[in-house]
């Protein structure tokens, strides 16, 4: 989902969405280990705190090279993320930490068959995000700004749409969602620099749900899940 978005709204590409998926479980990490918050204070937090990094990634790198042919702006998102992943590298080395949740990690029995309830916050966290987002598109102005946006800048323009603040609100979204990525992810296999590595299974999953579909990008999803 968070690699669809600033496609579907912008027509971007965006290879640094793994590293946004690490960056948003490093601040969970930090809000919920170094500063003792908890989880309902430490993970909406997160997302704001991942939304506002979003903004200024786009800001200080993406929005310089906008009118730049699309190859140039893919590698500048590629650029983008290496240089991340490098800093978390840096400051966290490449330790595994856990990431405490409010809740038991316990399987819960059901008959012969044994589920992890972390697995189950993921299903209902992916499917809940689906849901908002359609709304979002189809029923808000902002929602309505982007589709504009990603069919004709030059056309939005015209229309009196902000385009440079719709870029903003396109990244600000993306980075949230793959805080929260990063967030269930980090609960299920720890934190780590490698954690955005998550990017190649979302490209194809993104790939076969189709770059321009939202529901498609849950059911690519699961496809690739299924057949791993």
């Amino acid at each position: 989902l968070g690699l669809v978005m600033p496609f579907k709204a912008a027509g971007i590409l965006n290879f640094a969405q793994g590293e946004m998926v690490t960056v948003g479980a490093y601040i969970a990490l930090f809000l919920s280990v170094a500063l003792h918050l908890p989880a309902y204070v430490a993970f909406p937090l997160t997302l704001l705190l991942a939304a506002l990094f979003g903004v200024a990634v786009e800001r200080a790198f993406i929005r310089p090279v906008m009118r730049a042919p699309e190859f140039t702006i893919v590698v500048c998102t590629l650029a983008v993320g290496l240089m991340l992943q490098n800093v978390v590298r840096l400051i966290w080395q490449d330790n595994v930490y856990p990431l405490p949740v409010p809740f038991s990690r316990d399987t819960i029995a059901l008959g012969a068959v044994r589920i992890n309830p972390l697995l189950l916050w993921v299903d209902g966290s992916a499917v809940a995000l689906m849901v908002v987002l359609v709304a979002f598109f189809r029923l808000t102005r902002h929602g309505k700004a982007m589709r504009a946006v990603s069919q004709s800048q030059e056309g939005a323009r015209l229309m009196g749409i902000r385009v440079e603040g719709v870029f903003a609100l396109t990244w600000a979204i993306s980075t949230a969602m793959g805080a929260t990525a990063g967030i269930l992810l980090g609960a299920l296999f720890g934190i780590h620099p490698e954690l955005g590595g998550v990017l190649l299974k979302a490209f194809v999953a993104a790939v076969i749900g189709g770059f321009f579909s939202l529901p498609g990008a849950i059911v690519g999803g699961v496809l690739v899940g299924v057949v791993e």
